[in-house]
């Protein structure tokens, strides 16, 4: 049986809702009966996280494609509403990125047979969230062109690199972005490829290179919201220009009071050892 060219979800919803989470880059999906940790836990199990890449659908109607922006949290401020019921009914929610319309049927059969080569995971309520199956390769009703077309590059992460040029002690160097982690961050060296997937397959989630909240224009390479939150920055370098801005940027974290976790280039082959210690630390967990 022919593999899947690569992991993504599609999520199903009426064109009404759909254009109106577009234009806020937001979406949610229905709790049921589950609790908070529940919906959460079940999100994790299925890899359904931080830059996963999903297709808004509605039926065999593929409207756009796009990336989640961050962690799935909760709110049940009302967006979404169905007729005369005025209470939220999608609290599980994600804000995406990276959006590229589509508009084509990816199921081309009149038989309206779509869902036989998806697989339903959003336990609370069916008909919500899927994943292709194998099968979906060998299927002549099933456009591969629409459903599997290549992600469209980050206009975000060129907005960086043109931020990054002012002088800011952010010490990191500024190539192209390359190397793709399993879960679908691209990031910029082996070592911070390492740390992405050793918290992608701990399941701890996390977001890539986000702007410090304070004033100065600093990013840190990775985000984790779990417990008190932490900032994790990791040393690769050891130039004295480098050592400099990596002072300078240690005095922000300071400064602000912000929780940071410091991973040196030698820590990078024993993270096993090293990242659990520290996350506890901020109250993180890992599996």
């Amino acid at each position: 049986m022919t593999a899947l060219p690569r992991r993504i979800f599609l999520l199903s919803g009426s064109v009404d809702h759909w254009m109106l989470g577009r234009k806020k880059l937001l979406w949610g999906l229905p709790r049921g009966r589950h609790r908070r940790e529940e919906c959460r836990a079940i999100l994790q199990e299925c890899g359904f996280g931080s830059a996963a890449e999903f297709v808004a659908c509605a039926g065999p109607l593929a409207l756009f494609r796009a990336v989640i922006d961050g962690d799935v949290f909760y709110d049940d401020t009302p967006v979404w509403t169905y007729g005369k019921q005025r209470g939220e009914l999608y609290p599980v929610r994600f804000r995406f990125t990276r959006v590229t319309d589509v508009n084509q049927n990816w199921y081309t059969r009149r038989d309206n047979n779509w869902r036989l080569v998806l697989r339903d995971i959003w336990q609370p309520k069916g008909s919500c969230l899927f994943e292709p199956r194998p099968e979906v390769m060998s299927d002549g009703g099933v456009d591969q062109g629409v459903l599997f077309a290549p992600v469209q590059a980050s206009v975000e992460l060129v907005e960086r690199s043109q931020q990054r040029s002012d002088p800011q002690p952010d010490p990191r160097p500024t190539p192209p972005v390359q190397l793709r982690a399993d879960d679908g961050h691209f990031v910029r060296s082996k070592s911070e490829l390492t740390i992405c997937n050793w918290l992608h397959h701990h399941h701890v989630p996390h977001a890539y290179e986000r702007r410090l909240p304070i004033p100065e224009n600093a990013f840190c390479d990775f985000h984790i919201d779990l417990g008190a939150g932490c900032y994790i920055e990791h040393w690769g370098l050891d130039s004295p220009a480098y050592q400099r801005r990596r002072e300078e940027k240690l005095k922000l974290y300071q400064r602000h009071k912000l929780n940071l976790l410091e991973l040196e280039e030698v820590d990078i082959a024993r993270l096993d050892d090293v990242l659990p210690r520290k996350l506890h630390r901020f109250g993180i967990g890992v599996k």
